[in-house]
């Protein structure tokens, strides 16, 4: 598998991931809890952003690493 197809395939996850944090896939709801979820979602679209500024920079570049 090339890395353009990893990375899709991951953002892919990540987003899957995402919409079951943010469409009711939820823990007990103790303080701690939510904060936890809260986390887990910013780490999600960081991981998401992470994943298409590479796509964009081998885009860029015009090629998949040696």
């Amino acid at each position: 598998m090339d890395v353009r197809s990893r990375l899709h395939r991951m953002i892919k996850n990540e987003q899957a991931i995402l919409d079951l944090q943010q469409n009711g896939i939820r823990g007990g709801g103790t303080e701690k809890t939510l904060s936890c979820e809260n986390d887990a979602t910013a780490e999600a679209r960081r991981r998401i952003a992470m994943y298409e500024m590479l796509l964009a920079d081998l885009d860029k570049r015009g090629g998949d690493p040696p």
